[in-house]
């Protein structure tokens, strides 16, 4: 493959009178490179293309088939030579041979024939196999971006110095950062031509680690090596590419008196690439259909079935059940705000078991103008109580408390009549309980659903019957939490008692309520309207 390469001069300058003016000049001049050599990293130096060794097996009609592309080949070699071996030895003695192994009419040329093509085959699809099922991720070789030096220089007395002479290139490979792979290490390559004045003469190569008179070398972690003409690997380490790679490349020249004056240049050519495995990013779960409880049909569900359905009101989830009285009930208690005012704005008689208008006067007003919370709508709850104002309290809606079966044991929103009926039942005035009259027609539960009739002929009653009135298995069935009340200011009972608002009438006071325990069951129980209770609806269609 060919990589962008960076080009570094280097000038070696021999002399048998170098003056003592020149070496200061010479210090100087290696001072000034040492200070500006972090600009001259930063500016790019020549640019050109340089080829390297290309690491897969096979390339060009193997490269199209992985790296089993040389075994089918030669497979496919053999298959042809055998079959055609096998024809042309048929068409020799077609006259006195017949093609049946039973008289063992095939002579030893069709026999090895005949095994080499089935060996082919076997070959064939043995590779095909393991392409097939290779788990290895493929890896890529990525060019990367690179600086050096731009130019070297070392003089050379070779009068008065036959040690060897050293100057280091910079080179700084720039972090790479490749989408959708992860890299793993870096290759640095390297070519260089002749060392030679304009005369031809030239400064020969080390041919092993050890520097000889008028030769030279590269230099890397104390090791002279010789100076590749052909593009070729000189470092390769381990690299995530997430900051910069700063190296160190050192050229050394040894020389003896006999070598010839002059001004001797060599270009140096340096590519880097980097190996990256793509990162193999597992497909996301598909996000699950969401179904809103006002679409939802009890006759999707068989006996026993239970699904997660969302309000659309306020996006919240709850599991719902078909229970043994062939009805689907809500199996959480209800979280609805009535308070926030999105849930506010996506109050409806499209959303809401109630009408706009009684959903107006729950956001609006509610009682009578003597009632403290009369002209506030639906307040949240946190002192005295109300049996003609919508009334409702959120500290405890997600807190889970002791409870039976798979629902999700939140204790949810406490309600007090007036709010549990969408504001459509608020007798009274203040906290007194007034004249009521009738069941509950309305409520919040969502559209599609309502509120469950009590009493001793409701549908608490009739769930309870449907499980032989066994407390353990309607509990479970129904999934009650046991999440107390609330009444004036607090919450009572949390993890002891559990009260569910019903539909029906008891009193003037009292709505019937189904009312649980860790050992009881009361569906026929009742409670004051001024109270919070909790809230479960019941499936309409």
């Amino acid at each position: 493959m060919a990589i962008t390469a960076k080009t570094t001069v280097f000038e070696l300058n021999i002399s048998s009178n170098l003056k003592e003016e020149e070496q200061e000049q010479e210090q100087e001049e290696e001072k000034e490179q040492k200070e500006e050599q972090q600009q001259q990293q930063e500016e790019a130096g020549a640019t050109e293309d340089i080829n390297v060794p290309n690491t897969g097996m096979f390339t060009g009609f193997g490269g199209g088939l992985g790296n089993n592309g040389i075994f089918i080949f030669l497979a496919i070699f053999i298959l042809i030579a055998s079959l055609s071996s096998f024809i042309i030895c048929r068409i020799k003695t077609k006259k006195n041979t017949s093609f049946k192994l039973k008289n063992k009419k095939l002579n030893l040329v069709q026999y090895f024939s005949v095994l080499t093509f089935l060996l082919s085959l076997g070959l064939i699809g043995k590779i095909a196999i393991l392409d097939q099922y290779s788990t290895f991720a493929e890896n890529k070789s990525i060019d990367l971006n690179l600086t050096t030096t731009e130019k070297i220089t070392l003089n050379i007395n070779k009068d008065t110095n036959n040690d060897v002479n050293c100057k280091s290139v910079a080179v700084k490979i720039n972090k790479k950062e490749l989408d959708g792979y992860a890299i793993k290490n870096y290759k640095l390559y390297m070519n260089a031509t002749d060392l030679k004045d304009t005369n031809g003469n030239k400064i020969g190569t080390i041919t092993g680690n050890v520097l000889e008179n008028n030769t030279w070398g590269y230099k890397i972690n104390n090791n002279y090596l010789t100076i590749p003409s052909n593009s070729s690997e000189i470092i390769s380490e381990s690299w995530n590419g997430e900051s910069d790679k700063d190296l160190t490349v050192q050229f050394c020249v040894q020389l003896s008196s006999s070598a010839i004056d002059g001004t001797y240049t060599s270009e140096i050519s340096f590519g880097a690439v980097a190996e990256g495995e793509e990162i193999v990013t597992p497909e996301p779960d598909p996000e699950p259909e969401i179904v809103y409880m006002q679409n939802f049909s009890c006759s999707s569900l068989s006996s026993g079935e239970t699904t997660t359905l969302y309000d659309s009101r306020d996006r919240e989830a709850y599991l719902v059940g078909k229970l043994a009285d062939g009805n689907c009930w809500l199996l959480d208690n209800l979280r609805l705000d009535l308070t926030d005012s999105t849930v506010q704005a996506n109050l409806s008689s499209s959303t809401t078991n109630a009408s706009d208008t009684t959903l107006s006067y729950l956001k609006n007003g509610g009682g009578t103008t003597s009632d403290k919370y009369a002209t506030a709508g639906v307040s949240n709850w946190t002192s005295s109580y109300s049996f003609s104002a919508p009334l409702i309290n959120t500290s405890y809606k997600d807190t889970t408390t002791t409870s039976y079966g798979s629902g999700s044991g939140k204790i949810g929103v406490y309600y007090n009549y007036c709010a549990a009926s969408a504001g459509s039942y608020c007798y009274g005035d203040g906290t007194s309980s007034g004249t009521s009259s009738g069941n509950a027609a309305e409520d919040i539960c969502p559209k599609g659903w309502r509120l469950p009739t009590g009493g001793s002929s409701g549908e608490y009653q009739a769930l309870y019957t449907a499980y032989s009135s066994n407390v353990s298995s309607f509990q479970a069935a129904l999934s009650t939490p046991l999440s107390g009340y609330f009444y004036n200011g607090s919450a009572s009972n949390q993890g002891s008692y559990g009260y569910f608002w019903s539909s029906t009438r008891n009193n003037d006071i009292n709505m019937y309520s189904l009312y649980v325990y860790s050992t009881n069951v009361d569906p026929t129980n009742n409670n004051r309207r001024c109270y919070g209770s909790s809230v479960r609806c019941l499936a309409s269609s």
